[in-house]
């Protein structure tokens, strides 16, 4: 009974045992396959997909941003204006006249002196009272000799009664103290007066009295 059970084992194996075989390696595939799945999932959890970064939380501040401090610009400074006086150890003679009259002694009669005289010794300097730049030269017989010379853009000052041959020339650069000529008696409406220089000053086209400028009246 033995023998038999064995050849019938025997014959199935000749004949049928590639089935067996086949159904091993299904088996032994479908193992693999668990295995291999497992491992990947594993992988997978374990290991952060590509591109994607880990999410972290962020509290926003709640103080504010410290901005800057920025100094405020200084602004431009204002250049005060001081004039020396254009003669030295000068007597002052008439003075400006505006909305009073002055008597002149040359011409005999009351009237409108819109400048200022410094009485000096005959050939004493005239000093520029301000740097600035000789804008004309001129000569005619009421106010001799006369060098204007500009201080910027509103003010412009003149000298009167120089005698004739002066020390500058147009678009000289002249600064405060400069010789620019001599004195005389040379304006033939105050010849009366002596040697003198007639300070006159024009403020925005305007003549002024030149005291507002003088050192005299510096606060």
């Amino acid at each position: 009974m033995k023998q038999e059970s064995k050849e019938k084992f025997v014959r199935f194996v000749k004949t049928k045992g590639y089935l067996l075989v086949l159904a091993v390696c299904c088996v032994a595939a479908v193992v693999v396959t668990a295995i291999a799945l497992g491992n990947s999932n594993t992988i997978t959890a374990e290991r952060p997909r590509p591109g994607v970064s880990p999410s972290v939380s962020v509290t926003p501040s709640t103080e504010p941003s410290a901005e800057p401090t920025v100094p405020p610009s200084a602004g431009p400074v204002a250049t005060v204006i001081v004039f020396d006086s254009p003669v030295e150890n000068a007597t002052v003679g008439m003075t400006f006249c505006d909305d009073e009259l002055c008597f002149s002694s040359t011409l005999g009669y009351w009237y409108g002196h819109m400048g200022m005289d410094f009485i000096g010794e005959e050939g004493a300097s005239c000093l520029a009272v301000y740097g600035g730049t000789v804008e004309s030269v001129t000569r005619d017989i009421s106010s001799g000799t006369v060098v204007t010379v500009r201080i910027n853009d509103e003010l412009v000052v003149s000298y009167g009664s120089l005698a004739e041959e002066v020390l500058v020339e147009v678009g000289d650069t002249v600064v405060k103290g400069q010789a620019i000529g001599t004195i005389s008696d040379s304006a033939y409406d105050e010849f009366k007066e002596g040697p003198h220089v007639h300070l006159c000053v024009t403020e925005n086209g305007v003549k002024i009295n030149p005291e507002k400028y003088l050192r005299s009246q510096e606060k």
